[in-house]
Parts: C-alpha cells; sequence; structure tokens
C-alpha cells in the first residue's frame, strides 16, 4: 500500500545546556524615578518562653503608604533573630 510522500521536517536535538548571554540594558528604575535606600531597624522583642531567645524570633514588618496603615500594605517576614531591613525605595520626580 503506497501513500502521498510527506513533507520534510526538522527538528533540534540540544547536547548541551548553552549559558544565556549578559543582560544588556537596565530596565528599571528609569531616570524618571529618584532612588534611596533606608535602613528600619528596631530592638530586639523579648518572649517569656524560655525556648525562644531573640536570636529565634521571626518579625513581620508592615509598610504602607498612608499613616493609618486603611490602604494596601506590604509585608516582609524576617530571617530569625534579624533586626533591620534596608529598603530600596523609589520615588518619582
Amino acid at each position: 500500500m503506497e501513500g502521498p510522500v510527506s513533507t520534510v521536517g526538522s527538528f533540534i536535538y540540544n547536547t548541551a545546556n548553552d549559558a544565556p548571554s549578559r543582560v544588556s540594558e537596565l530596565l528599571a528604575p528609569d531616570d524618571k524615578l529618584e532612588v534611596t535606600t533606608v535602613k528600619v531597624s528596631w530592638g530586639a522583642a523579648s518572649d517569656k518562653d524560655i525556648t525562644d531567645p531573640p536570636e529565634k524570633l521571626i518579625y513581620r514588618v508592615e509598610f504602607a503608604k498612608d499613616l493609618s496603615f486603611t490602604g494596601e500594605t506590604e509585608v516582609i517576614n524576617t530571617k530569625p533573630g534579624i533586626t533591620s531591613l534596608r529598603l530600596v525605595c523609589l520615588w518619582r520626580k
């Protein structure tokens, strides 16, 4: 039994993982933003439970655009024992 001849096809078989190219341009922040680095730090809390010393405590830090925290907030949970954060803030000029 014979049928029509199929069209020629091709495929790629990559035998090695090639590294991607380097980043060629910075996309953010753009020239309309001012970048400020802010350090936020606090004193370590204490816990009456002796199995939770300050170096084990995790802090939940909340940031908001308004002082009443009624709008959208951003939450960062620290790693155990960390009592400061360095934030990069972007401001429109």
